[in-house]
């Protein structure tokens, strides 16, 4: 009977991301982002944290037997909300390691894409300049320009290294010390073949192979029952990732929002879009299709799952894409820093308006 629910809670973690993202298009149109900003803003605004901070609350909620959920699933709370928090960190991880790495990747074709367009833009409008002030450069920088994209042609015809190949070390004067694991040789074929490790990296596979186990009754009972120290072990591991949390986030904004090319416009812009705009469209969504009857009955855990999703912050993975890739790493610290502050309001009070939509339909 838990099916449908599993399968309302994947649908609606998709289609959050799918929003998000479209937001985040629509945010860069309207707003006339610039061009090296835009994959970061994307990204902030399509991927929240949709696993340390629910988990809080389930922990939270689950505790209290007087609660509606306590009321809903008794003992089961916490365990039933627990597996749906699961279901909406699988599909972040399997999105944020492979989309969200794509997009914060600066040698990818979407952020290759947005480079061309800027600097063919730039180079029009010097061209234009120079021939109405009579200055007879126009014509001299657009032919200059038009030689170094033929230049930056040549150089993106050889085979890159893929960055995460790539150790990355930053030193105090802001240069970077790149050292490849692994080279490949050139490969003049036009048919390149899949990096599937990007696709799928290891957090992505762990995900995956786990819904998988759960999915076969066997291997589930093989691991629950055969290998029960192990299973108990890795389940108390599991139970300290909700208190570890809370120093992961301080650590990633502790030193505060720092220095960044974000304007205040777009600063503000992306808050607004991620902690207002986002949840109202998803609340009213998912309400709207559970009083139509286009979903099957849930309970008001699974509920509060897919409304819940939508309301958080950014992940905080995404500082580790921008790390990795040294790629607006002080443009994301800023934007999370704000985020969090702003979260400190918007949360709570999404979660009281949750918390009446449940107790009212229930």
């Amino acid at each position: 009977m838990q099916n449908p629910r599993f399968a309302c809670i994947l649908f609606f973690s998709t289609l959050s991301i799918i929003i998000g993202l479209c937001n985040g298009w629509l945010f860069n149109r309207t707003l006339d982002t610039p061009h090296h900003h835009r994959s970061i803003t994307v990204a902030a605004i399509a991927f929240g944290n949709v696993g340390n901070v629910p988990l809080v609350y389930v922990y939270s909620l689950c505790s209290d037997e007087s609660s509606m959920f306590w009321n809903a699933l008794g003992e089961a709370c916490r365990e039933t909300g627990v597996a749906y928090t699961s279901l909406d960190m699988m599909v972040a991880t399997l999105l944020q390691f492979s989309l969200a790495s794509w997009l914060l990747n600066p040698e990818s074709p979407f952020n290759n894409s947005q480079r061309k367009k800027h600097a063919s833009s730039f180079d029009l409008m010097g061209g234009v300049k120079g021939v109405e002030e009579g200055e007879g450069e126009g014509l001299l920088i657009v032919q200059d320009s038009k030689q170094q994209q033929q230049q930056q042609q040549r150089h993106e015809d050889i085979e890159l290294i893929p960055v995460h190949h790539m150790l990355i070390s930053k030193y105090s004067n802001g240069a970077a010390a790149a050292t490849a694991a692994t080279i490949s040789p050139p490969n003049n074929n036009n048919n390149r073949s899949i990096d599937w490790y990007s696709l799928f990296p290891l957090p992505t596979q762990a995900s995956v192979a786990g819904i998988i186990i759960g999915c076969i009754a066997p291997a589930k009972s093989f691991f629950t029952h055969t290998l029960h120290p192990v299973f108990q072990t890795l389940t108390v591991l599991g139970d300290a990732a909700v208190p570890l949390s809370v120093p992961l986030l301080g650590a990633v904004i502790y030193r505060g929002p720092g220095k960044s090319g974000l304007s205040y416009k777009t600063m503000a812009g992306v808050i607004v879009v991620r902690l207002v705009l986002q949840p109202a469209l998803m609340t009213g969504l998912v309400m709207g299709m559970l009083k139509s009857g286009l979903l099957p009955e849930l309970d008001a855990m699974a509920v509060l799952t897919m409304l819940l999703a939508n309301a958080v912050p950014t992940a905080i993975n995404m500082t580790t894409f921008v790390v990795l890739y040294n790629h607006g790493v002080h443009e994301m610290s800023a934007m999370l820093f704000w985020e969090y502050m702003c979260a400190l309001m918007t949360l709570p009070a999404w979660m009281w308006l949750f918390l009446r939509i449940i107790g009212e339909g229930g």
